[in-house]
């Protein structure tokens, strides 16, 4: 996306799947984001810490939703029965596995409903 889209901004996912006993749920914050961050200047020589307007950390120990037997027919609706507030989850991916595709997919759809 351009970074026009975010007031001029860089958005910047630094992910990592990792076991739920693993030592980054035991980390702070500032912790994860240093260690991260670390290894920048290795894809970007110049990079500076100053760039970093705002970091945002998310845990979870499991990092897909694992659906039940006959979850496809309870999938909630992308619209939900409040006018003009929609709904979008991974859950809502099913039979797919997560991943950012289908996110931006999903979302595309959500915002084409929502111009209707």
């Amino acid at each position: 996306m351009d970074k026009a889209n975010y007031g001029g901004d860089h958005l910047l996912y630094l992910g990592d799947y990792v076991p739920a006993n693993h030592e980054y749920f035991r980390l702070t914050d500032e912790e994860v984001v240093e260690r991260f961050t670390a290894a920048l200047p290795t894809i970007n020589p110049s990079f500076s810490k100053d760039w970093i307007r705002k970091a945002w950390v998310f845990r979870a120990p499991y990092a897909q939703p694992v659906p039940y037997i006959n979850h496809s027919e309870d999938i909630p609706a992308l619209q939900t029965p409040l006018p003009g507030v929609f709904w979008g989850s991974m859950s809502q991916v099913y039979p797919w596995d997560r991943g950012t595709n289908y996110a931006v997919r999903m979302g595309r759809e959500i915002a084409h409903m929502m111009l209707k």
